[in-house]
Formats: C-alpha cells, sequence, structure tokens
C-alpha cells in the first residue's frame, strides 16, 4: 500500500470523512487503508478488560462512519484485491501496533517499510484474533430466527437498528478478513502451494481446475488416492469449525420409498437399473412410489429423468413452480415439468413479502426481525454496486399492480435485495422454503397438490428470487475451462447418473471456491451426521448449447462472503458436470469424465446429420439418450421451445 493506516481515533475519523462516499471512485489502496482502519478499531471491543466508558468511546467511533461508505469499500476490495493474506498481515500488524502503544500514533511513512516487511516475513509475534474468544464470530454465527429481545445484549446493548445493522456489518467484514484462514475457507500462499504444488500463479482461480486436471492426467490409477485431495485434507484437519449449516451447499440424496441414503454398496443388476430408469420417467401427479430418489431438505432436492420429447439429455431438482397469472387456467402441456401449466400454478396466501415471512405456517420472523432486515436492505440499496444493477430481462405477470413486473433495463428494487439476504442469512427460513419444490421422503403419504399448497405460503418469495436471479444475475462464462466458470456442490448418498445435465428448477447454493467446498464437505464427515457419512464434489458449468444459464453472486450481500456464494435458478437450460471427486476415498473422477465427454461427442457428430434430416422429436436414433435431435435444432434450442408459450416469464 501507498501508506500505511494508523490506529489513531481523531486521524481514522478524518479519513472516513475524506474517503470517497463512493467506492466506484475509490482506488484499491484508498478502500483497503479504510476497512483495516475501521477493523483495527472494531478489534477492541473483544479486550474484556475494556471499561463501559471505553467500550462507549469505541462505538461511538464506529458509528460515526457511514455503513453506505462501509459496503462500498468491502465490495473494492472484496473485487480487486489479490494478495489477501498481505491484507490479513497488514491488519495483525496494525492491531498488534495498537495493543502495544496504546495510541497508534505515528508518523505514516516511519512504518511503511516495516509493515510491508512484516507482511511478506509472516512474523510470528504477530497475534491474531483467537476464534473461541471472537465475539464477531459467535454473532456472525447466531441463531438468526433468535428472540428479537435478546438481541441487543449481543450487540453492546444497542436498540437502534441502523446502528445494529453497522455491528452486523463490521463483523461480517471482521470475519472476512480475520478468520477465513483459521477456518480453512481460504489458504495461505504456503498453504496452496502446498495443496497445488505450484509456485505460479496463486492468485488466480484457474490453480485449482489446473492442479486437479494434472493430477487427473499423471495418476496411473483412478483408484489410487489424489494427492491434491489428500494435501487438502491435511491442512482441513488442523483448522477449526465455524458455521455449519449441513445444507448450505451439501445434498444428501434419499431413497423415496425408505426415507434413507441409498447404500453406496449396493449392487443392482442391468434389469433392475433398467427398471429403475423406466419408473422415473413418471408423469404429472408422479407415483408416489415410483420416485427413485430425493434429496433431504436441503436446496439440491429431488430429482427425475425427462424422457417425453423435451430434453433426454438432462435430469432435473426439483420442480418449477410457475407465478404469472396467465399460466393460472392455461391447460397447455408444461414441458419443464409434467402435465399442464395450470396444474405448477401456484397462487399466494398473503398479500405481501412483509406479510408472508412474518405470518406464514412454515417458517417465520418476528416483525421486528424484519424491520431491522428492511433497514439493512435499505442501506445496500444506496450501495455503488446495487445501483450499477439493471434487469437483463422481462418478467410480466399480469397482476393487479404492474409495478411487480420486471422491465429490461429497469434497476434493481428493495424486494429483490430482501430476498437474498433471507436466503443467505436465514438458513431455516431458506431450508423451509426450499423443502417447497419437493416431495419429502419423509412422508410417504405426502402429494404435489401439498407440496404446492405449501409452496404458496412462500409464493412471494419463490416468486421474487426467481425474478432477481433471471433478470439481475449473471450469464456463465463461455470459455469452458475458465476457472470462474466452475461452481460445486457436495452430494452424499448414491443414485445412478443417467446424464452428465441438469436443470435446478429449486434455488441452488453452490460456490466458486474448491477450498469451501471441501471445508464443508469434510467437516460433513468429521461430524459423522446421518446421511453424511460419504460423498462427492460436483463441479458443474453451462453447457454449451446454453451458455446463458443465470447465477446471482451473493457474496457482497451474505454474511459470509469468504464463502463466495452463487445461487442457480435454472429456467430451460442446463447445466455439465465438470469435476467429480469422492471425498472419503479422496478420488479424482477426472478420468471418467473425460472418457464419457469423448464418447458422447463421437456419438453427436455421427448422429446430427441423420436427426436434423428427421426433423427432430429426440426419441430415436443412436443416441436417443442425449437428445441429440434438441441440441442440433435451430439456433441451439429445442425445437419445442418455438411452441412453449411461457415467452419472458
Amino acid at each position: 500500500l501507498e501508506q500505511p493506516p494508523t490506529t489513531n481515533l481523531r486521524h481514522v475519523q478524518a479519513t472516513m470523512n475524506t474517503t470517497t462516499s463512493l467506492a466506484s471512485t475509490a482506488t484499491v489502496n484508498e478502500a483497503t487503508r479504510y476497512i483495516i482502519n475501521m477493523l483495527v478499531i472494531y478489534q477492541r471491543l473483544n479486550d474484556n478488560s475494556l471499561q463501559p466508558v471505553e467500550q462507549r468511546q469505541i462505538l461511538s467511533e464506529i458509528f460515526k462512519a457511514d455503513a453506505v461508505q462501509l459496503i462500498d469499500h468491502f465490495n473494492v476490495v472484496l473485487e480487486q484485491v489479490n494478495d489477501f493474506e498481505t491484507t490479513y498481515q497488514m491488519i495483525l500488524y496494525q492491531m498488534n501496533n495498537a495493543a502495544h502503544t496504546g495510541s497508534g500514533h505515528g508518523d505514516d511513512d516511519s512504518h511503511s517499510s516495516t509493515i510491508h516487511n512484516s507482511a511478506r516475513s509472516h512474523s510470528p509475534e504477530l497475534n491474531a484474533c483467537q476464534v473461541s474468544l471472537c465475539s464477531m464470530v459467535q454473532r456472525n454465527s447466531r441463531n438468526r430466527l433468535l428472540d428479537y429481545s435478546s438481541m441487543h445484549h449481543l450487540y453492546y446493548g444497542v436498540k437502534e437498528n441502523e446502528q445494529i445493522v453497522m455491528l452486523q456489518l463490521m463483523d461480517k467484514v471482521h470475519c472476512y478478513f480475520m478468520h477465513s484462514f483459521d477456518f480453512g475457507l481460504k489458504y495461505t500462499k504456503s498453504e496452496q502451494q502446498h495443496v497445488f504444488q505450484s509456485f505460479s500463479s496463486l492468485h488466480s482461480k484457474k490453480n485449482m481446475a489446473a492442479a486437479s486436471a494434472a493430477a487427473a492426467n499423471s495418476a496411473a490409477d483412478v483408484s489410487t488416492v489424489d494427492p491434491m485431495l489428500q494435501r487438502m485434507k491435511e491442512i482441513l484437519d488442523k483448522k477449526q469449525s465455524s458455521r455449519f449449516d449441513h445444507k448450505r451447499y451439501l445434498t444428501a440424496i434419499m431413497s423415496h420409498e425408505t426415507g434413507q441414503p441409498q447404500p453406496h454398496h449396493q449392487h443392482r443388476s442391468s434389469d433392475e437399473k433398467d427398471k429403475e430408469n423406466a419408473d422415473s420417467n413418471h408423469h404429472f401427479p408422479p407415483p408416489h412410489d415410483h420416485l427413485p430418489l430425493t434429496a433431504s431438505a436441503s436446496a439440491f432436492d429431488g430429482f427425475e429423468v425427462h424422457e417425453n420429447g423435451f430434453d433426454n439429455a438432462s435430469f432435473d431438482f426439483g420442480k418449477r413452480w410457475r407465478y404469472a397469472m396467465h399460466f393460472r387456467n392455461n391447460e397447455t402441456a408444461d414441458k419443464l415439468n409434467h402435465g399442464s401449466y395450470t396444474e405448477w400454478f401456484v397462487a399466494h396466501k398473503h398479500n405481501t413479502l412483509k406479510l408472508e415471512m412474518t405470518s406464514n405456517q412454515l417458517k417465520k420472523m418476528q416483525m421486528p426481525h424484519w424491520t431491522l432486515l428492511y433497514c439493512k436492505a435499505e442501506q445496500f440499496m444506496k450501495a455503488a454496486r446495487t445501483k450499477n444493477m439493471k434487469a437483463s430481462a422481462n418478467r410480466k405477470y399480469d397482476f393487479d399492480k404492474p409495478a411487480l413486473d420486471v422491465h429490461k433495463g429497469s434497476a434493481i428494487q428493495i424486494r429483490h435485495i430482501i430476498c437474498i439476504l433471507i436466503y443467505c442469512n436465514f438458513p431455516a427460513i431458506k431450508d423451509s422454503f426450499c423443502d417447497t419444490f419437493q416431495l419429502q421422503p419423509m412422508d410417504k403419504f405426502e402429494q404435489w397438490k401439498d407440496v404446492r399448497s405449501n409452496h404458496s405460503e412462500f409464493a412471494h418469495f419463490g416468486r421474487i428470487l426467481n425474478e432477481t436471479i433471471q433478470c439481475f444475475g449473471s450469464a456463465f462464462s463461455t470459455t469452458r475451462y475458465d476457472g470462474d466458470s466452475v461452481f460445486y456442490r457436495g452430494l452424499f448418498g448414491s443414485f445412478a447418473l443417467h446424464s452428465m445435465e441438469a436443470r435446478f428448477f429449486v434455488p441452488t447454493s453452490m460456490t466458486s471456491e474448491l477450498s469451501v467446498i471441501s471445508y464443508y464437505c469434510y467437516n460433513a464427515i468429521k461430524s459423522k451426521a446421518k446421511d453424511y457419512d460419504n460423498g462427492l464434489i460436483v463441479g458443474w458449468t453451462a453447457t454449451q448449447a446454453h451458455s446463458d444459464t443465470k447465477h446471482f453472486d451473493c457474496s457482497f450481500l451474505s454474511d459470509f462472503s469468504i464463502e463466495a456464494e452463487s445461487i442457480f435458478l435454472s429456467a430451460r437450460h442446463t447445466m455439465r458436470i465438470d469435476a467429480i471427486y469422492n471425498v472419503k476415498e479422496m478420488q479424482n473422477y477426472q478420468h471418467y469424465l473425460y472418457a464419457l465427454n469423448m464418447l458422447k461427442a463421437a456419438f453427436v457428430q455421427s448422429a446430427a446429420p441423420s436427426a436434423a434430416a428427421a426433423g427432430g422429436g429426440g426419441g430415436g436414433g443412436v443416441m436417443a439418450g442425449y437428445g441429440v435431435a434438441d441440441v442440433y435444432a435451430q439456433d441451439g434450442l429445442p425445437a419445442t421451445y418455438a411452441q412453449d408459450p411461457m415467452q419472458p416469464t
């Protein structure tokens, strides 16, 4: 950095006032200095020996800062700072300097070389924040539906919502910088070198894909322990566990008949597998005892295989509910589900999102929680990044309130920000919401009409979250092997891999960081929790034909920014499996993926001319199971889309 930060409170306040209010005009250095200054002050609240008068003084300095300014500068650091470890070391240096001198005074220039040398040498004399004693970690990992009256005790007796929001933002920033290494959610440079055995391109996301590909190419036997996964486990074994939400990035596939995970050692004959595949191809309403597998109460939800001429190349997770009024009495066949559109139309039970969140019969929040949430969303709405978000598509619902429609080019609304905040930061509500996209494996008497009734309790939430992802989300990178275009999720249990492609009709959390998904998978196995004794890390990317699959990057809104969470909710388009790692056995299945992709490509190329001549249909041909005719339809989309009345909604 050009100038080191200082912990002098007056100087910090002057820095806060003179730094530009919009981070879009702030340099990375300015934003980093601002964040470090704030964190150094905030860290003093972890000192249990503080007198009440000192605590009030620190809180007063924090509250003089602007929450929007904090959000903007954090976003700059989040998006542009590559050398995370150096920033972390500089924060430690300033914290220790403040603790030793008591005032943090000093000439900035005189400390510049000392800070940089400290950052480079990783001095053991720098005392880090202790996770077990950190009140910021405890608050950030709190029960979000805790009785509101007890929240004031968590936040030093503060009662004003604006001030509580400021403290929540500071908790988020503190955990991001001070404890990412502690939990193993981020690797230090030396850990990266150890895991990936590469001393170059350490800050590129491509290093993970390159390391795994190299391991796959060098392994003589696919059953051999993968060195990269083994080294990763060695590092995670030494780390501490933080917030651990099993359902955030993991799925336990369960048998619908028994409600138990399919044993990974179960052997089935070819006839049994064929029968399982045939039973999967049910119609609406699905025969309850013929659903082969569904997911247990998670965002990855139950899947089924389509053999209806629409897309034979994929299996689907969850069901796509319809919210627009023109689906209400529409008897046209719904090609993304089964049956007609009217059978999948969901009417809301509550008039507004506010009433839905505070009055639903499944999982609700107290009204004070909603008020605090709305206050927080208001601060994010003023942020530079939020102001730049414009709709890339239209959504027309034909409601009595035209304001609920979304028009291409329109700005994001506060309702969209609120729904993302709920999804990321209220896991109990998110889990209950995601359950309404599937039949519950433990309830053998549940029918889809019951699931639809449950989903109507969250109809506003589902509609707004869907439009947030589809209208304001980002499209996949079209570069096939770009590290940024692969997202990971854990899959526990066992199921027949019917296809290399899938659709996600239920909101699904994935992370772009292999270190994050490894943390979740290894901790799930270590916890010996039911249904999580073995599993796979599955990397997903967009198919070449459907590269506009949307996802919403939640890192700047989520209280857990280090997890690099993105929400996927595909409409018509599929995602393709790009990587598979066996977590418990530490095996890399890249060999199988390469072979399957090569085999598929060979058959598709040979079958394409005959399929095109036949006019498409997806039911015949050498590779009918891969939907050759659909893949080679006009404009790269299935021909059935032309008859789909769904249009933008």
